[in-house]
């Protein structure tokens, strides 16, 4: 036993009657020699904090990894505002520079704000996170491996088809990753009714 330790039994033997434990039975008298029994206290409150640390470490266990999610969705807004910026702002900014119409160059899609909405959603966790990021992971994958497939079968490496092709490599990635976590952590996510 420490210093701190034997100092703490002897303020505590001086303090203590006796100690019981959650079902009510004591577990010692402070007695003449109250060194002793404030010992086993001592023992006893490290039993008790070992005990609740190991149901916290089992709980933790079964939960999905909240930090994971939390990065997720942090890649899913940096990924909005890049697409934001790969589909519209650049293509905007090249056609004002050419002197052509602003929206000659731009692809038009909305999955930028699908994205940000399922980032809060990971964050905050409604109860249709789980199945909102099963259904979009799964959706954006089946989606860009056919867009993939059909580019691949011909492509066209201009500089437009060029920043596409990156983006969605990273946004396949992104869903890949998301939808891993999805699978791996289907009880948590998807039966609760909470990501």
């Amino acid at each position: 036993m420490s210093i701190i330790a034997s100092g703490r039994a002897r303020s505590t033997a001086a303090s203590a009657r006796s100690l019981t434990t959650t079902f009510g039975t004591p577990v010692h008298e402070v007695s003449q020699n109250g060194i002793q029994g404030a010992r086993r206290e001592l023992e006893f409150d490290d039993r008790i904090v070992h005990v609740k640390a190991a149901a916290v470490t089992d709980a933790c266990r079964d939960d999905p990894p909240w930090r994971w999610l939390s990065f997720i969705a942090h890649l899913l807004f940096f990924l909005a505002a890049w697409s934001l910026f790969i589909k519209y702002l650049f293509p905007m900014a090249f056609a004002m520079a050419r002197g052509e119409a602003l929206v000659t160059y731009v692809y038009w899609d909305f999955w930028p704000l699908v994205h940000i909405w399922l980032g809060w959603a990971l964050l905050r966790r409604p109860w249709y996170a789980g199945w909102f990021a099963l259904i979009v992971s799964i959706a954006e994958i089946l989606i860009i491996v056919t867009l993939f497939a059909r580019f691949l079968a011909d492509p066209d490496w201009n500089m437009w088809r060029s920043n596409w092709f990156v983006n969605k490599v990273f946004v396949l990635g992104s869903f890949l990753l998301l939808l891993g976590t999805v699978i791996r952590y289907r009880q948590a996510l998807l039966q609760r009714g909470e990501a």
